[in-house]
């Protein structure tokens, strides 16, 4: 987990266990295979890449870069590029009021050793105002599509006509 003080610029990082049905597994320290490098942080603008390393070893790590743009208007932007796993949200909390921003779900089956398969492409995923508006470089949805299929596109963005 990854917290953002928008109003002093901190940054701190969280590493959670890695769980499986059998139990979980301590996470790997910060700085020895949970790694962040804050690129900026500044006004309303955050940008950070990490690598984070599952406590079982058999997995790959895995590598994002993320950007986040709140402007002074309230108006939020989101970028994730990077591994399909794990799934991602970004929550503004202004208040006692929490604001999705972002929010993924798993794009393919079969958990991390599966979703961080070498085979597989990365994602590249952009919201704007909480509505994710591109996916893989392309629109998730355009104006021929009714109100019904542009609610499936935002719950389930990887489902076919998004």
């Amino acid at each position: 987990m990854i917290a953002w003080d928008t109003e002093t610029g901190r940054v701190s990082i969280t590493a959670a266990p890695s769980c499986v049905a059998v139990g979980c597994l301590s996470p790997s320290a910060i700085g020895e295979g949970n790694n962040l490098e804050i690129q900026e942080a500044d006004g309303g603008d955050l940008a950070f890449e990490f690598s984070a390393k599952s406590s079982a070893r058999v997995l790959p790590a895995i590598d994002q870069t993320v950007r986040l743009h709140i402007s002074g208007d309230g108006s939020t932007g989101v970028r994730l590029r990077g591994d399909g796993y794990p799934d991602f949200e970004a929550i503004a909390y202004r208040g006692n009021d929490a604001e999705f921003l972002a929010s993924t779900v798993r794009g393919t089956p079969g958990g991390p050793l599966v979703q961080l398969a070498p085979p597989l492409p990365d994602r590249d995923l952009a919201w704007i105002d909480g509505n994710l508006r591109f996916q893989d470089g392309r629109p998730t949805w355009n104006d021929r599509i009714g109100p019904a299929m542009r609610q499936l596109c935002l719950v389930n963005p990887i489902a076919p006509g998004c």
